[in-house]
This record gives C-alpha cells, sequence and structure tokens, in this order.
C-alpha cells in the first residue's frame, strides 16, 4: 500500500509533462525559410509574381501546412534565393516577413527582396531554391542599412545592392534601368550614401567612379534605345521603307491623269475602236497590289516553314529532359494548328490579291486599320514604360500606308 502512495506522485508528474508537451505542440512554431522545407508537414514554394520588376515586392512565397499544428515561417534579411532556371536573376531578402499559416492551410504572401544579377531576366513567373547560408557580411551590412532607411522597395536600395554582388559603377546601374533620369541620378547619390554608411568611402567612390559601358550612349540616346540598333532590326526597317516608297510610287502614278488623244490623230477603224474599248474596260492589276499580294503568300509560306521547325524542334527536345523555356513548352498541337490556319489565310489572301478579289481588299483593310489601332496602343504602353516604340511605330505607318494605297482611286477602280 505504502508502495502504490510513492507511485502516484509519479504517475501525476508523468501525466503532467504530457499534457504539457500537448499543450505546447499545440501552439504555433516558428522556423526560418531555410529550415521550414525540411519539415515533413511543410512544403515552400517561392516564384515570381509576374510583375516583371527586378526588385520590391515581385516575389510571393507560399507556404503549405499539412498538420493541425499553426506554423509561422520567417523570411529573414539576407536569405539568398537561386533561380532555378539559370537565365533568370538570384534574389536576396531585404525585408525581413512572417508568414503565419495555421493548421492544414496555405498562405501566400510577398516578400521585399533586391536583384544580385544585373544583366538577367527578372524573377517573372520562375521558381526559385532557397539557399542553406545567407548572403555574405558585405551584402548583410548593406542591406542592414538598406532596411534602416526603408529603401527596401526602392531603386536606391537595389542600386546598393549591384556594387557589393558584382562589383557595379554607378553609370552602370543608371543605364540598366529606364525611367526618369533625374530620378535615377538621385537614387544613385543615396546608393552612394548606404554604401559609405555600411562599407566606408572606399566602396562608395568605388562605385562613384565610371567605367566605359558596352553600349555607350551615341547622340544623347540611352541604352534602352542602342540595344535596339541591331542588323535584324536595320534590315527590318530598310524592307519597310522599300515597302511604303514602293506603294507611294504606285499611287502616285495611278494618280496622273490619262494621256489625251490629239485632235489631228486619225480615229482607228470601227473593228479597233471596240477591241480597244474592250482592252480598256479589263483593268490592269496595279504593281502596289501585287507586291501586297507576292508579300502575303510569301508570309504564309514562312509562316507554314516555321511551324514545321518548331514542332521538329519541339518533339526532338521533349523526350529529352531539357530545361526549355516556358514559351516552347506552351507550344502544342492548338499552337500549331493556328499557325497553320494563319498560313492558309495568309496565302488565300495573297492569292485573293493578285486576282483582284474584292474580299481580299477588305480583309487587308480591316487587317490594317486593326493594326493602326493596335500600334497606337503598343505605342502608348511602350512610352510609359520608359522604353522606345522604335517597333510599334514603324508598323503603324505602314499599315496606315497600305490602308491609304487602298483606298486610292486607281485601286478602287481595279477592284470594281
Amino acid at each position: 500500500m505504502a508502495q502504490t502512495r510513492h507511485s502516484l506522485p509519479r504517475v501525476f508528474f508523468a501525466c503532467g509533462l504530457l499534457c504539457l508537451a500537448g499543450f505546447e505542440s499545440l501552439h504555433a512554431q516558428t522556423w526560418n525559410l531555410r529550415e521550414a522545407p525540411r519539415r515533413p508537414a511543410i512544403s515552400v514554394e517561392v516564384g515570381g509574381t509576374g510583375t516583371g520588376a527586378c526588385f520590391g515586392q515581385c516575389m510571393g512565397v507560399r507556404v503549405v501546412n499539412r498538420s493541425a499544428v499553426a506554423y509561422t515561417v520567417v523570411c529573414e534579411r539576407g536569405t539568398v534565393l537561386v533561380a532555378r532556371n539559370s537565365a533568370h536573376q538570384n534574389m536576396v531578402i531585404a525585408h525581413e516577413t512572417a508568414v503565419s499559416v495555421a493548421g492544414r492551410s496555405q498562405q501566400t504572401d510577398l516578400v521585399w527582396v533586391l536583384c544580385m544579377n544585373m544583366d538577367k531576366l527578372p524573377p517573372q513567373n520562375c521558381t526559385y531554391d532557397v539557399a542553406e547560408h545567407l548572403a555574405d557580411t558585405r551584402v548583410l551590412r548593406v542591406l542592414e542599412e538598406i532596411d534602416r532607411r526603408n529603401l527596401y522597395g526602392n531603386e536606391a536600395g537595389q542600386y546598393a545592392i549591384w556594387p557589393v554582388t558584382e562589383d557595379r559603377r554607378r553609370n552602370e546601374v543608371i543605364a540598366a534601368t529606364s525611367g526618369d533620369p533625374n530620378q535615377k541620378q538621385r537614387a544613385a547619390e543615396e546608393a552612394e550614401d548606404v554604401l559609405r554608411a555600411a562599407l566606408g568611402p572606399e566602396d562608395a567612390d568605388r562605385f562613384a567612379r565610371s567605367v566605359p559601358l558596352p553600349t555607350p550612349a551615341i547622340g544623347g540616346l540611352t541604352r534602352e534605345l542602342t540595344m535596339y540598333v541591331t542588323p535584324w532590326y536595320v534590315l527590318a526597317g530598310g524592307g519597310l521603307l522599300l515597302i511604303v516608297l514602293v506603294l507611294v510610287l504606285a499611287t502616285r502614278r495611278g494618280n496622273r491623269p490619262a494621256p489625251t488623244t490629239p485632235r489631228h490623230a486619225a480615229e482607228p477603224p470601227a473593228a479597233e475602236a471596240g477591241a480597244a474599248v474592250t482592252a480598256v474596260s479589263t483593268p490592269a492589276r496595279p504593281g502596289g497590289v501585287t507586291l501586297l499580294g507576292v508579300l502575303y503568300i510569301l508570309g504564309g509560306i514562312g509562316s507554314a516553314l516555321l511551324g514545321v521547325a518548331t514542332a521538329a524542334i519541339l518533339f526532338r527536345l521533349l523526350p529529352v529532359k531539357a530545361d526549355l523555356p516556358p514559351s516552347l513548352l506552351m507550344v502544342g498541337v492548338p499552337g500549331l494548328l493556328g499557325v497553320g490556319v494563319a498560313a492558309l489565310v495568309s496565302i488565300a489572301i495573297g492569292v485573293g490579291l493578285l486576282r483582284l478579289r474584292r474580299w481580299a481588299r477588305a480583309i487587308v483593310l480591316v487587317f490594317g486599320t486593326l493594326g493602326i489601332l493596335g500600334s497606337a496602343y503598343s505605342t502608348v504602353m511602350a512610352m510609359s514604360a520608359g522604353m522606345p516604340p522604335v517597333y510599334p511605330l514603324a508598323s503603324g505607318v505602314l499599315a496606315l500606308v497600305i490602308v491609304l494605297y487602298l483606298c486610292s482611286a486607281k485601286v478602287k477602280q481595279a477592284f470594281a
């Protein structure tokens, strides 16, 4: 009996420990972003949000909790996010964010990040892995100063990271981004102050020293404009100018008055006059219409060949576990069928133009009007994004010239 009395406190103590452990397990557990993926009940996904930006809240963290216990995943400042596609930028978390997930649920939150690679693609629609270590000491010191000044969503914060991760200079970071030049200058000056406070005057002075740019400015044009001056764009622009010139010359030739018959000229015989009237009544095909018809046919043939080549490449690479871009993987049977239909329509329009069919002229007029409207929209969007609207303006001018040419008197008479 005495032994039973002595064992009762031990039983109660053990039960208390078990209850305390169960009570503690129901409380939220906190893990950082590097440790959370190793938990069996948690899965973490990190990826771009699709905004196309390279800093700020352009990435999201999705946490799935399969247990009944609430979890909090802390995204620490300095956590490195490695892109699974090497063509995209690696990122670093610039401001600590906590993602709280209840039991048996999921939660997605945006995180403040900065880009570590200047010349790669932004994290748009790209998945990332979480590195097992934080950034190096110099990056952490700069991130701490950026966080203290609340610059983790600002261009100045991004400008201050590139000198540490890639030894970039002031003129390089300014040329690599688009926007208001005065605003970029102010952001670069603030980034220089961040480097001076976090690392010292030597790093700040090194950032301020300029280096030759790979694509230097020409006549006040920035790198965003000079990167469009490539051989392909020169050839395309020359081809567009040639087409416009031919159409303009054909229009002017069609507007010339017909030569009058001199009064002293002898009148042709009746049979010859009838033959002449019959020949005049059959309209001749203008040269510009012939050019448009040939271009439509060539464009259809080119689209068909491009579709066949894309299908061959796709079906050759799919059996191999290659790192294909998403745009290529999305090309399937519907996409190839669409390319084939577009090629057939283009060839049919070209044949219709060569045969002076009215429906072909009407379709080209509709396409030209839609091209003008689309060009105007693309021009506005490109200018709002700080990029030169070279291609939208050129395509809009070409569509306008084609519409005006098809509405000329000579062309209308030919299709009548």
